[in-house]
């Protein structure tokens, strides 16, 4: 008899054998999707971290540019009427 015959006595050992390795893979498999999960989710946690500093510099170079702006305003509104006033 061969040891790769379906009726020899070691068919079925052959057969558990391969059982259980496919068993082996799917458990490796669902592994590296939960192991690929937590990945994703320490990125998406250190990308919304970011994405909330990089919110608090455009509030800061937008509040600049407001105070900026208004400063200017005032230089400009005062040379602006002195001009007017000497024209007049």
């Amino acid at each position: 008899m061969s040891a790769y015959a379906p009726n020899s006595p070691r068919g079925g050992a052959r057969r558990r054998s391969v059982g259980r390795f496919a068993c082996a893979r799917r458990e490796l498999r669902r592994l590296a999707l939960v192991h690929g999960d937590y990945a994703l989710a320490r990125v998406k946690l250190a990308l919304q971290r970011l994405q909330a500093l990089l919110n608090r510099i455009e509030l800061g170079v937008h509040l600049i540019a407001g105070l900026l702006g208004t400063a200017m305003l005032r230089v400009h509104e005062g040379i602006l009427s002195e001009q007017r006033s000497e024209s007049q």
